[in-house]
This record gives structure tokens, sequence and C-alpha cells, in this order.
């Protein structure tokens, strides 16, 4: 699996089984979210000097996640990032989620509403410009 995500930030969440998750946008032309969450995940924060890197809840800028030397126990991924430099994380596994509501919602359009419900919403405007339905209205609703 190879991902590039841009306005990406990280989050380590230590109480659940999905301790780790990356967030960002996968590409310019996608405008859903896409968000990569580590099952039981370790990280081996370094940077470029060798020193370890904080990644609390870290903003990473433009994330590129590979799938590097799986061993036969975990699988591992490099991140490389502009902010925070690269690092690895080893994990149970990886899931990759893309926000798709919007390219669903072109392909199933709504509902249509009944005709009853359409009529009565093209009628209210009239009912209420005239006299006597203003009248009614007032009478039916001071009747609840």
């Amino acid at each position: 699996m190879t991902l590039s995500l841009s306005a990406a930030r990280a989050e380590r969440v230590p109480t659940s089984p999905l301790n780790v998750v990356i967030a960002g946008r996968a590409s310019p032309a996608e405008r859903g979210a896409t968000e990569v969450a580590f099952v039981r995940a370790d990280m081996d924060a370094r940077s470029a000097a060798g020193g370890p890197i904080a990644l609390g809840d870290a903003t990473l800028e433009a994330a590129r996640l590979e799938s590097s030397a799986h061993s036969a126990v975990r699988p591992a991924w490099r991140v490389a990032t502009t902010a925070a430099g690269d690092f690895t994380v080893t994990a149970d596994a990886a899931f990759a989620h893309r926000d798709v509501s919007r390219e669903f919602a072109a392909v199933v359009p709504p509902p249509r509403a009944p005709w009853q419900m359409r009529l009565a919403w093209n009628l209210m405007p009239t009912v209420v410009a005239l006299p006597f339905g203003r009248y009614i209205l007032a009478r039916v609703a001071g009747s609840r």
C-alpha cells in the first residue's frame, strides 16, 4: 500500500485498539478526507539527526505512507513527512478509510417527497398571503 496525504495529522489514542490514526486528503482532486488507522501500533519516530520525535497529536503537513519490510510477525509501514521527519509504524493491521459521501450522493439521488407534501409547500405561501388564509391558520394554531 502506498498513499500520499496532504494536510495530514497524526493522532495517538492509547486506550483504543486503533491507537494511531493518520488523517488527511489523498489528492487535491478528492474532496473527501482519508484516514489510515493502525491496529495496536508501535511507532519508532526518529528525526533526520537520529533523535526521537514526540508525536502526540502532530501536524505532519504532507505524509507518504509505504508498506515496508513485512515480517512474518507484524507488518511495518514507513511514513515520510515534511514536518516531523520519517518514522516507522509497526502494527497488526492498517485500514484506509476514505469519505465517499459526495460521490454516493451524486450517484444515489435523495428520495422524492410525496405529492401531498409538495402540494402543501407550494400552496402555503398563497394561503398565508390571503386574509382568509391567515384567519384559518390563526384559528388552527390557536386551537392547539
